[in-house]
């Protein structure tokens, strides 16, 4: 597909206050876009909205909470009455919430579910409803790597990911023949306030697990589908080992992952139960964190044998 070009497009992006959506709201200013700000903090979508603009770009800041469809259907009608149109609009706002189903209260699950899928949904339909009058748009849904390689502790986490990567297939598929293409990103671990903010209730503390990607890497990700669209782009290799290792060996996959969890993503330090910034915004600036992740050559090396493995004993069981 042609590069599209991002100067002097309008882009909306929610959960912009912070993370993935702050880094790639600084990205595509620096490309020249006009950026409308979407999150619950307006403190920190104003701080955004400077950086935008000392990057070269526009920005409107529109405090908006994705799970209220009145709201998202204000930010893309103020977008159009602002600017004259959407090019692109991300779904990238999103909670996170560790622990057993049973350990979790009910409304802390119904928030994941609320914002990490229905906020996607409503913003699919605003923004659809404004690409088909124009004739053309890009829609950006920002998935997880849990979404194809779910884990325990994370069951309602990852069921929202895996339903926005199903959900972003489908509407991929009702766009056929029209200009309006639709985009999954689907990053694994990055370095942002996600796991600072997350409901827990493990009883332990939270540690990132795995490859830690750097934040500017994944927004970097998010603005090139922006230019190419594609229908969906994974970053992080070693997880999506992970992936296909659920694909050729559920068994092993469903072994492996729980050690993870408990070994790698929980400390050994005790934690309160705590709801996170899921029931309210977050008192912390939340500024998106610049850390490099650092490859572990024997974990890929030990994946890659365990995937070898799998198959040899696959073929031997067929044979």
């Amino acid at each position: 597909m042609a590069k599209r070009k991002l100067r002097g497009s309008i882009v909306v992006v929610t959960g912009a206050s912070s993370g993935i959506g702050r880094a790639a709201a600084g990205r595509f200013a620096r490309a020249g876009a006009t950026v409308v700000l979407a999150a619950r903090r307006q403190g920190e979508l104003e701080a955004a909205a400077a950086e935008c603009e000392a990057a070269g770009g526009r920005a409107l800041v529109v405090p908006t909470d994705v799970t209220d469809y009145a709201q998202v259907e204000a930010l893309a009608a103020r977008t159009v009455s602002t600017f004259g149109r959407i090019d692109v609009w991300c779904n990238n706002a999103g909670v996170y919430a560790l622990g057993a189903v049973e350990d979790t209260p009910v409304e802390i699950e119904r928030r994941v579910i609320d914002v990490n899928l229905v906020g996607v949904l409503y913003g699919a339909r605003a923004a659809l409803a404004r690409f088909a009058r124009q004739g053309h748009g890009v829609l950006i849904n920002v998935a997880s790597l849990a979404g194809l390689a779910p884990s325990g502790w994370l069951a309602t986490y990852s069921a929202t990911k895996a339903a926005v990567l199903a959900l972003s297939d489908a509407l991929r598929q009702e766009q056929r023949g029209r200009d309006v293409q639709v985009c999954a990103l689907v990053p694994s671990t990055v370095d942002t306030p996600l796991f600072a903010h997350a409901a827990n209730y493990t009883g332990r503390q939270i540690r990132m697990v795995g490859h830690v990607h750097d934040v500017d890497e994944v927004a970097r990700a998010l603005v090139r589908l922006a230019e190419r669209p594609r229908a969906q782009v994974v970053v992080g290799a070693p997880r999506r080992l992970l992936t296909i290792l659920r694909l050729f060996a559920r068994p092993l996959f469903e072994r492996v992952t729980p050690l993870v969890i408990r070994r790698r993503h929980l400390g050994r330090l005790g934690a309160a139960d705590s709801p996170g910034n899921l029931l309210a915004p977050a008192s912390d600036a939340g500024a998106a964190h610049q850390r490099r992740a650092r490859l572990r050559p024997l974990a890929v090396l030990g994946a890659l044998a365990a995937l070898a493995g799998a198959g040899l004993f696959a073929r031997h069981q067929l044979s």
